[in-house]
Order: structure tokens, then sequence, then C-alpha cells
């Protein structure tokens, strides 16, 4: 019994002393905290080269994107916006002056039913989902966005024509361009909403 209690308490020696030279036991690395996002940043790879600069823009300024495709980053509740969506798709657009929208950002707005043609004929890529209470620009800038989407305020509110706004979002842009900021450039005027903006709109059907 006393040989054998020796021969366990020396194997256990050893294994402690094997333990000792292998150095400190590594700890597993955190597992993931539940939630956190994962974008993989090779889908950027092969999209154009101004798409991918905003794209690499806004994650740097706003976090990985919420979704995320060959097409498009989606962000949700980023910063002032609703939505933001980079998309690796340009669109030709030659107000104020050529270049291509592939930046769209989103506010939640009720647009007066009234003032939807005269957003239309301020900027094309203003556009008003009337039904669900949003309004959002596309553009090549965030800087631009706010400007547009500024001017939609202004529209909706009567404050200024459509005409008026294409005018000074144009002058606006080119003192941009010259190295000038401007307020509404700067900053979104638009106040945050969740509620009320949407129009459901009113049943013709009767039966």
């Amino acid at each position: 019994m006393k040989k054998t209690l020796m021969i366990v308490l020396a194997t256990m020696s050893l294994g402690t002393a094997r333990a000792a030279s292998a150095g400190p036991i590594e700890k597993a690395a955190p597992a993931a905290e539940a939630g956190s996002k994962v974008f993989d940043a090779t889908l950027l790879e092969s999209w154009p080269e101004k798409p991918k600069t905003i794209a690499e823009a806004m994650i740097e300024k706003y976090g990985s994107p919420d979704a995320s495709s060959d097409r498009m980053l989606v962000w949700h509740d980023n910063g002032p916006w609703k939505r933001t969506i980079v998309y690796r798709e340009e669109v030709e657009h030659l107000f104020p002056i050529e270049h291509t929208d592939f930046l769209e950002q989103t506010v939640a707005y009720k647009v007066p039913v009234d003032k939807v043609g005269e957003l239309a004929k301020f900027d094309g890529s203003v556009i008003v989902d009337r039904t669900k209470g949003e309004l959002s620009a596309r553009c090549d800038k965030e800087e631009n966005n706010r400007l547009a989407l500024n001017l939609a305020d202004e529209i909706s509110r009567g404050k200024r024509s459509a005409a008026d706004a294409r005018d000074f979002f144009t002058r606006t842009v080119q003192m941009s361009m010259a190295g000038k900021s401007s307020d509404l450039m700067d900053d979104l005027k638009i106040k945050a909403t969740t509620e009320g903006t949407g129009d459901p709109d009113s049943a013709t059907d009767k039966k």
C-alpha cells in the first residue's frame, strides 16, 4: 500500500513538472459579443473606385454595416440618418454638375402631398416615400445629401420654390468645390422623428 502511494505521488509530481516546463496555459480568445457585426471587407475589392471610397469612409465613420452584399452596404439609425445605403452601382446624374449617385441617405419625414411635385422639380435624386413617410437623397457625398434634404425641407414648408432651391444648391456646391462650406451642408436641420410621418392613404374599395 505504502509502495503504491509513493508511485502515485511520483506520477503526480512528474505531471506537475511537465506542465510547469510547458509554460503558462494560454487563455481561449473571448467569444464575440452577442449582436456584434461582422463585415467581409473583400466584398469591396471589385467595386468601382468612387463607391468603394465612400463605402470605406462610411465604415470608418459609422462602423460595420448592418447588412451587406456584393451590391450594397446598409446602415440603420446611424448618426442623424434613419438609413444609409452605399450602392455598388453608379447612376449618372448631371445636376448641378456631372457626377454619379451611389450614396443614399434617408430620414423619417412627411412631405405634404401638394409639395411632392415641387421636390421632383428640384432634384430627381430626392425621393419621397409618401406611404412609409420617408425622404431620401442620393448623391456622391454625404454633405450634398444633407444640403439636398435641408432644401427639400424648406420647399416642403413653403420657404423656397424648386427653382430657388436649384439655384441655391448649384451655388453652394460651387462654393464647396472652391473650399467654402455652408451651414446647410454641414448639419442636417430636419428634426429626427420616428412616428407620425407615414401616410397609409384611404381606401377606395367600398366592398
